[in-house]
């Protein structure tokens, strides 16, 4: 990583804001019950939240060497992948892959905000990473971010709780229309596919 820094305090704190938004959704991501379809999302969240930072400090984006450094910088890719897996187990697979999935995910895309934030305020691009540096500064954010991602896990829980109560008493209210003659099957049938999208 280069030495010449360029520090804004607006843009700074516009990027730490990037990248908690980004670190909420991969802990939501992990805890997608489905095996790879989490580890998926999380490299698609982690890519975009690359190339928002990148857009803040004003440096060329290109996806292929953001997905290239992703994947070298950030070792705990086969740690997550091993969560992943454990998810095909039934069960007490599923409950306990998926939250280590959810903290790991969070915790790496954390610290992996947090290289590229430090890389690219110094005045560094994507042909400039000094991958020793980086894997190194990583590890050390990663640790920082297992914890705040622990603290995330159960409100993220909660609130899928809460969304998923929400499409159920939804769908009873329609059930209930529908009972009333106020729907037909058909109008049911394709409100309910909303709900359930949503």
């Amino acid at each position: 990583m280069t030495t010449e820094t360029k520090t804004n305090p607006e843009v700074d704190k516009a990027v730490d804001k990037i990248i908690n938004n980004r670190m909420l959704l991969s802990v939501g991501a992990g805890l997608v019950p489905i095996p790879w379809v989490d580890v998926a999302a999380v490299t698609a969240v982690q890519i975009d939240m690359i190339k928002q930072i990148a857009s803040e400090y004003e440096v060329d984006f290109n996806e292929h060497a953001t997905k290239s450094w992703i994947s070298a910088i950030g070792g705990s890719v086969l740690a997550r992948l091993g969560a992943s897996t454990m998810k095909a187990i039934p069960v007490f697979g599923s409950i306990l892959g998926g939250l280590s999935m959810a903290a790991l995910s969070g915790a790496s895309t954390y610290a992996m905000g947090k290289v590229f934030k430090k890389h690219f305020s110094e005045g560094g691009d994507l042909n400039s990473i000094d991958f020793e540096k980086a894997k190194e500064f990583f590890k050390k954010k990663f640790e920082e971010g297992k914890e705040m991602a622990k603290e995330m896990v159960p409100k993220v829980e909660e609130e899928k709780a809460r969304e998923e109560k929400s499409a159920e008493d939804k769908l009873k209210d329609m059930e209930k229309m529908r009972e009333d003659g106020l729907l037909t099957q058909r109008e049911f049938e394709a409100i309910r596919k909303r709900i359930l999208k949503a």
